[in-house]
């Protein structure tokens, strides 16, 4: 276990089950059920697959959670919602993000009102390697890289606006 202290605020970083069972001094089930980001990867398995976690504990209390694939992709967890960094979205910032007005609570339906958008961008369909995520902000849809979107496991912004 590593402990940084950055400007107010504290950071744990984890590489192994065993290092977090001592940081959380055999309570660590119990931190988890009361910090884990809703929907992130489950540490364990994560660390099985030779990922690390970062736990950064800010001044009024609140956690960002930074996991980091083995690969070395890294994408954080704030307040209970995935942000992916703008480096995964696709690289023309005219789709990357898009509002749909409001989220309908029927996938399809949200994905039939993106694909219009992108339609009338010059997209015929959602590009090759990228999926619609729909972010926390109500009626926001991104194109997230696929792979990224399928390791970083969350609850999007459908779960929490239907």
């Amino acid at each position: 276990m590593c402990l940084a202290y950055q400007s107010g605020s504290s950071s744990n970083k984890f590489s192994n089950w065993d290092d977090m069972k001592d940081a959380y001094k055999g309570k660590v089930t119990k931190f988890l059920k009361g910090n884990k980001q809703k929907g992130s990867p489950i540490p364990k398995n994560w660390f099985e697959k030779g990922g690390t976690l970062e736990i950064e504990t800010l001044d009024d209390g609140s956690q960002i959670w930074k996991y980091t694939s083995a690969k070395g992709d890294t994408v954080p967890y704030i307040n209970q919602q995935v942000k992916f960094p703008k480096q995964y979205m696709f690289p023309d910032e005219d789709i990357a993000e898009f509002s749909i007005g409001k989220f309908t609570g029927d996938r399809e339906l949200d994905k039939k009102a993106a694909l219009e958008f992108l339609r009338s961008e010059g997209y015929d369909e959602i590009p090759d390697g990228y999926v619609l995520h729909h972010d926390y902000e109500n009626g926001k849809m991104q194109l997230i890289e696929e792979e990224i979107h399928r390791i970083f496991t969350h609850y999007g912004g459908n779960y929490y606006n239907k």
